[in-house]
């Protein structure tokens, strides 16, 4: 049923140790930071069983940033999230991937403060966090770039083109 991706910062969602003032079942407010929303909604990025999609992704979020960094992310069944009855877009990101944007770009919608706090907890208790280290991300984006189209250069910003060492457009 594949999988759904969230950019977060990586020390806001640490597990361990779990603070003692925390009941069990609940989890710390610092991964809300991570899942802001707009006009009632979630940005997101569907990934396939395969995960085939999951580089291409990753890479066009990425390219999407001010410079070159650690991408932290987490991932969450698609089947966990739509059994908390939440409901799912299909909608155009916004990275310099016009086709990771069309075919992968989801918006969890209609969220509540108490829809939004179930999610929260589902990425942070079942979620798979990981890391793509710099140097990777870094190269993922300047071999995409390479290809041709897949990013169109003109969408990076400024200061992502000098964190690459592009000449500008």
């Amino acid at each position: 049923m594949g999988l759904l991706l969230r950019k977060i910062r990586k020390g806001r969602w640490y597990k361990e140790p779990q603070p003692s003032w925390l009941c069990a079942d609940d989890i710390p407010s610092d991964p809300l930071g991570d899942l802001v929303t707009s006009e009632n909604s979630l940005s997101v990025w569907y990934i396939d069983d395969e995960r085939a999609n999951l580089r291409d992704v990753i890479t066009a979020m990425a390219a999407n940033r001010d410079h070159v960094s650690n991408f932290d992310y987490v991932l969450v069944g698609l089947e966990d999230v739509l059994s908390l009855n939440l409901k799912l877009e299909s909608t155009e990101g916004g990275s310099p991937n016009k086709e990771a944007n069309r075919r992968w770009h989801r918006d969890v919608i209609e969220l509540s403060s108490a829809k939004l706090g179930q999610l929260a907890k589902l990425f942070y208790q079942k979620g798979q966090r990981d890391r793509v280290q710099e140097k990777i991300v870094r190269s993922m984006i300047l071999t995409v770039l390479g290809e041709g189209d897949k990013i169109d250069k003109s969408k990076l910003s400024s200061s992502m083109q000098d964190s690459l060492g592009l000449e500008k457009n």
